[in-house]
């Protein structure tokens, strides 16, 4: 049970999710665009812009048909970041 607590622990210091956020009605593309927001500890910025019109941008895209959220948490560093599916 010791163990089984432990292992738990341990993942929960490392947690990674994707979230939909929104599509539109444009057919969806085979180009990826992707901006992310990265912090020390929750506050300190390592880099701040996680905008969907960056994430466009980054991946050249001017007709967007997805855009999707990711996120990765430790005990201390996160990034959150948003990635566009789109058509140049």
């Amino acid at each position: 049970m010791k163990q089984t607590m432990l292992l738990l622990s341990l993942l929960a210091l490392f947690v990674s999710c994707s979230t939909p956020i929104t599509a539109t009605s444009n057919k969806v593309g085979d180009v990826e665009g992707k901006a992310c927001a990265r912090n020390l500890f929750f506050i300190i910025p390592l880099s701040l812009d996680a905008s969907i019109h960056s994430a466009a941008k980054d991946g050249g895209i001017s007709e967007i048909s997805t855009v999707d959220q990711t996120a990765f948490y430790s005990g201390f560093y996160n990034q959150r970041c948003t990635v566009v599916h789109g058509n140049k």
